[in-house]
């Protein structure tokens, strides 16, 4: 025994005296008076307090004689004489390595907040911290942290990384996560302005206004238009923040519709777009030209021009293909001329950032079974060397979207090397997350995902409730699963709460759709409990949770069916779209006595917006007359003469057109409305309906939308 005790101690000498150890003569050496350095050694100093129990407080140092952990960046004179330097050169961006000898930790990078990513892979990897979202974390205890010796160099596959979610929007928690791009609001967010910042500001209206309107944008094409906006960008950016190295995203509005003019026969409607980038990168003040401008791909703009011709170094893409099926993968056939669109700006631009989305934008609570095909796209997009940066916007206005915790986890991991497997990534989260739980979570997830694939649908960016992947079916099991994993965990750890938070999507479902009954009323408690305890305050882009709090008061009934649908198979013949099943933008849900199911869709009428959308793309094969039951209601004292103007507009995308007089509605009635004729063989995209831009009419309001099959499609 005592011989064992002799050879333990020796071995425990031994790998002291060739290993980095921390002790409490451990120092953490700076060798910069910069902010930032400083701001990154308390960082560490705080998790190794947390870890050891010891305070290791951090010092600066002009010389390497005292050892310790060492905070270097390659640009100062320490870092260009170490063993290692030239494999430090070779970094790109953001780039860090971690150094362990018996006398020293380096942690050296190639910049400011590489720093930061170095110290938390440290802390991550080797003392094995988990920084699983920006309110939970694990920090492990260790009386002696023993790192042995070791060389680890990393870089990101992306210059550009950021993941718009509200659950990824604190800049610390996102730094720990490798993130560095910041858009919009998040400009504000910006800590010692170590990330790179997108500006997004310089919009056709932002710059002139809708007075110079053509086609909903402006015409691109007026050498005036191009000279003005390019003045007009220099200025904004001059009462910008602006570093070198930031953004500049180059958009057209956020509509589907573009001016036609200066756009050859023949040619794509981005060709004169694409003139405009050009211009303005070209004429832009020179103290900008470090500033990539982001030409727009997007809707109308997305296939480039047929006529080729180089962009200027400082004028890139950033292509976002909103109208996948984000089911599938962008290379797979549903959506291969998205990829082929992409793949044909690369004869433009040597620099193409994507903005992909993450998140189900009619719904953030609905389960929205998407990873394994983003996974997929991360992959593909890090194959393709001109792509330098990814954006993947998700539920950036608030927190509590369906696995919102883990996707910002997993999708931040892929962004920072896409050699990742995904599964293993959810199983490490889930372990880490759900505790007791995992199994039932992953086994949750993989039920998702196998459940849509079984059914066939598309998943689109603004994807409806009403789909049969959110059967009842699905729902009880779902539940069961999840309902086997809670019991696993005690209601006083973490893992409870995260484990309960991923009822909310099967609740959410159930209230807008699911009959009266014990399981509604018991999928609204929870609900209700799950939006106070997360302070859910959206629900889906643009609408407030309070529609939901509302709806839960409502009692559910069922609708009759249509006059024109008597005799017919519902399902079959006929099919009926209440408002949760449309895409809806700018439209709130309301309870409403007179609608068939106790329940409408209302938008103001003083706007323009398409509010009231249904895609055509998961409907089954035929010839539909399409009706929709509208009502409208109008302000007091409005003449005859204002009567004569219309109530309201609707379509079939792009296909047709037609308008309805308010002297053809009676105000506060429901009456049924035939939009047009479908067939789903043809290129249609949506059903769609709109306001007026009308001050007289004070609101319109949806019911339903049904279908009435015509005919049978030959071979159907």
């Amino acid at each position: 025994m005592r011989f064992l005790w002799i050879l333990f101690a020796f071995v425990t000498l031994h790998s002291s005296l060739f290993a980095f150890v921390i002790t409490s003569e451990t120092k953490i050496l700076i060798t910069q008076k910069s902010e930032p350095m400083q701001k990154a050694a308390q960082e560490l100093h705080k998790y190794l307090s947390k870890i050891t129990g010891r305070s290791l407080p951090p010092v600066s140092s002009d010389t390497l004689e005292k050892r310790g952990i060492v905070f270097l960046r390659r640009d100062t004179p320490f870092a260009q004489h170490l063993p290692f330097a030239e494999k430090l050169s070779s970094l790109k961006e953001d780039g860090f390595m971690i150094v362990s000898t018996p006398e020293y930790l380096y942690l050296t990078a190639t910049n400011d907040r590489a720093l930061f990513y170095a110290l938390y892979r440290l802390l991550e990897k080797y003392a094995k911290c988990r920084f699983l979202s920006a309110d939970y974390e694990t920090v492990p205890k260790h009386f002696r942290l023993d790192l042995g010796t070791f060389e680890e160099k990393r870089e990101p596959r992306f210059e550009y990384r950021e993941l718009f979610f509200q659950e990824s929007d604190d800049p610390v928690f996102a730094r720990k996560m490798g993130l560095n791009g910041r858009l919009g609001h998040r400009i504000e967010k910006n800590p010692m302005h170590l990330d790179i910042d997108a500006f997004n500001r310089f919009s056709p209206f932002a710059l002139f206004g809708p007075e110079r309107s053509c086609g909903g944008q402006i015409d691109f094409s007026d050498p005036a238009i191009r000279k003005e906006a390019a003045r007009r960008i220099e200025e904004i950016a001059a009462g910008l923040p602006v570093k070198e190295g930031d953004l500049f995203l180059l958009e057209h509005e956020d509509i589907d519709s573009y001016c036609t003019k200066g756009i050859p026969k023949g040619e794509s409607p981005s060709f004169a777009f694409a003139g405009y980038g050009r211009y303005i990168a070209t004429r832009i003040d020179p103290r900008y030209r470090k500033n990539p401008l982001l030409l727009q791909a997007y809707q109308w703009s997305l296939k480039p021009p047929r006529k080729v011709e180089k962009f200027p170094e400082n004028l890139g893409v950033i292509f976002s293909p909103i109208g996948m099926d984000f089911a599938r993968s962008i290379d797979e056939k549903p959506n291969r001329r998205y990829f082929d669109a992409l793949l044909g700006w690369r004869a433009f631009s040597e620099n193409l950032y994507i903005w992909h989305y993450g998140i189900n934008f009619a719904g953030y609570l609905q389960p929205y079974p998407d990873l394994y095909a983003l996974d997929h796209d991360i992959k593909r997009f890090s194959q393709i060397p001109q792509i330098k940066g990814l954006f993947i916007q998700g539920d950036y206005e608030s927190f509590g979207a369906d696995l919102a915790d883990l996707r910002v986890w997993v999708f931040a991991k892929l962004l920072w090397d896409p050699s990742h497997d995904i599964d293993e990534l959810i199983k490490t989260f889930c372990k880490a997350y759900y505790g007791p739980a995992s199994d039932e979570v992953v086994d949750y997830i993989r039920y998702l995902h196998r459940y849509l694939k079984e059914t066939k649908e598309a998943l689109l960016v603004k994807t409806s409730a009403d789909m049969r992947y959110l059967d009842p079916q699905f729902l009880d099991f779902a539940e069961s699963l999840l309902q086997k994993g809670l019991q696993k965990t005690s209601k006083d750890s973490p893992f409870y709460e995260h484990t309960l938070s991923l009822f909310a999507g099967i609740d959410y479902i159930r209230l807008l759709k699911a009959p009266a009954g014990e399981k509604r009323a018991r999928s609204i408690k929870r609900l209700m409990a799950f939006l106070d305890r997360r302070n859910v305050t959206h629900f889906a882009e643009g609408a407030s949770t309070q529609i939901l709090r509302q709806l839960a008061r409502v009692p559910e009934k069922k609708a009759p069916p249509p006059p024109q649908a008597k005799g017919l198979a519902k399902g079959v013949d006929w099919l009926e779209f209440q408002e949760y099943a449309l895409q809806l933008c700018c439209a709130e849900i309301v309870a409403d006595a007179a609608a068939g199911n106790g329940r409408s869709a209302k938008m103001p009428g003083n706007i323009s917006e398409w509010g009231f959308q249904l895609s055509t793309l998961n409907l089954p094969k035929g010839v539909w007359d399409v009706y929709a039951d509208v009502k409208i209601t109008l302000k007091p004292k409005t003449s005859l003469l204002k009567k004569a103007k219309f109530a309201l507009f609707y379509g079939i995308y792009p296909q047709s057109k037609g308008g309805m007089l308010i002297a053809q509605f009676t105000p506060g009635r429901y009456r049924s409305i035939k939009i047009g004729t479908l067939d789903t063989n043809t290129q249609t995209k949506a059903i769609w309906l709109r306001p007026p831009e009308n001050e007289s009419v004070e609101g319109v309001y949806l019911d339903r939308i049904y279908l009435i099959r015509k005919k049978y499609l030959p071979g159907v």
